[in-house]
């Protein structure tokens, strides 16, 4: 995964502002499964569902590069959330770098991700999450209902809860 492709998701979010490193691993893991070659991080499963420590790396590496611009807000539930921007600098590299070849390349690869990655970028985090973890157990066995029951279970919830059943079938849309 290059920079470039972070960027991406982050220009594509709601107001240029990505909220919160959760969203962030979700969505990158949801699209790397429907495909997106161009995301070819490693998962774990962790707290919140798949994390990837390639994905953390590179994200506080564009922070300390000034490409990304982190902000600190407070969150009831959790102590604080971080939310992402490109710097000026960043959003003037990306348009030179995408009106180059290899840009063009690049952009046309990301350009067949972008409906899905705004429709998480949209979407209830929770729902995000619930539907990365369910990738994440379909993955093991190819079962979805398998697949759903382990979700509940790992996340404390029931295997009824509505949340979970939306996450499903959006989990389903992403498996590739």
């Amino acid at each position: 995964m290059q920079p470039y492709h972070l960027a991406k998701i982050i220009e594509w979010s709601p107001a240029g502002k990505l909220r919160s490193r959760k969203r962030m691993q979700k969505i990158i893991y949801l699209l790397q499964s429907a495909g997106c070659a161009a995301f070819d991080a490693d998962f774990i499963l962790h707290h919140y569902g798949p994390y990837s420590q390639d994905v953390a790396a590179l994200t506080d590496q564009m922070v300390s590069g000034g490409l990304l611009l982190e902000k600190e807000e407070p969150n009831q539930s959790s102590g604080s959330v971080y939310s992402y921007r490109l710097s000026e600098a960043a959003k003037n590299s990306l348009e030179k770098f995408e009106g180059e070849e290899t840009g063009k390349r690049m952009a046309a690869e990301m350009e067949a991700f972008r409906d899905s990655a705004v429709e998480l970028l949209k979407a209830d985090l929770k729902e995000v999450e619930y539907a990365a973890t369910v990738i994440y157990f379909y993955r093991q066995r190819r079962d979805w209902d398998d697949a759903a029951g382990k979700t509940a279970k790992f996340k404390k919830i029931d295997r009824s809860n509505p949340a979970l059943q939306r996450a499903l079938k959006l989990a389903r849309q992403f498996a590739n």
